[in-house]
């Protein structure tokens, strides 16, 4: 699931080019947590029977990986929708899905990731969730920040005083 939905965003949507080094990491960790999926979706499938508790976890896991790979997807699409258009060379997206929060692309990502842990069941059914959640707002974020003010200058500072929300809009 994650290896179709990144090669689309690779081929498809992203228009800079990665370098060999970043494309095996992520190659790596998203390899790694999608075997995790399957080692746990495994394990689950010798279970006799599921209660009605995971069989309800089983359908919002369900729910959530279409709503967070229809969020993440759509936002990019949008940002290079507007990235394609010429005129629109060196400026800031801002609309669509992005009014909302800075990084609203994250937000999809960790929902259906989350997702997809519910799905997979004990022991990871939330870990995912949780993992992405720190990693994008310790890390990946602050990293995307400083870039962005370099790319755009007051184009970003501007962007962040109307779209205050960095990944859950009216949250965080």
């Amino acid at each position: 699931m994650g290896a179709l939905k990144h090669s689309v965003w690779v081929c498809v949507i992203m228009r800079e080019r990665w370098t060999w080094d970043l494309a095996i990491g992520v190659a790596v960790v998203n390899n790694w947590f999608d075997w995790t999926h399957a080692q746990c979706l495994l394990h689950r499938r010798g279970i006799p029977s599921d209660t009605v508790g995971e069989q309800v976890i089983t359908m919002l896991g369900a729910v959530m990986v279409v709503v967070g790979l229809t969020l993440e997807l759509r936002s990019e699409w949008q940002r290079a929708t507007f990235k394609n258009d010429p005129r629109n060379d060196g400026k800031l997206f801002t609309g669509g899905c992005f009014r909302n929060a800075q990084h609203i692309n994250y937000l999809g990502y960790i929902i259906w990731r989350t997702g997809l842990g519910c799905i997979s069941g004990p022991p990871f059914t939330l870990m995912y969730g949780v993992y992405h959640a720190i990693d994008f707002y310790c890390r990946a974020i602050p990293l995307l920040q400083n870039y962005m003010l370099q790319k755009y200058g007051t184009q970003w500072t501007r962007y962040k005083e109307t779209t205050r929300s960095v990944l859950i809009p009216g949250i965080l």
